[in-house]
């Protein structure tokens, strides 16, 4: 027996970046794509999450990634980088 299911297959997702752990993205799609670009983040700690929707508009659970910490800014001066003091001969 083979039963077709009309409308199932995911048909979109809805994508949030945050600082908090547990959001759950709006049920709206915005994102319909494999690959998902953050916004521009601030220096800290920030989460992934993420929800599928189906072809008949049902919303999976969220998931939760992170935290992924970020730093914005410059690199002090008078550092250098490995390999540029001593000799290679």
């Amino acid at each position: 027996m083979r039963i077709a299911i009309v409308g199932s297959g995911v048909s979109g997702y809805s994508t949030a970046w945050d600082t908090s752990a547990s959001t759950t993205p709006p049920a709206t799609v915005n994102n319909a794509g494999a690959s998902a670009l953050s916004p521009a983040l601030a220096t800290g700690s920030h989460y992934f999450h993420l929800r599928t929707r189906d072809g008949v508009g049902n919303w999976a659970g969220p998931i939760h990634r992170g935290p992924y910490r970020i730093d914005v800014s410059a690199p002090s001066s008078g550092t250098s980088s490995p390999g540029t003091s001593g000799s290679n001969s």
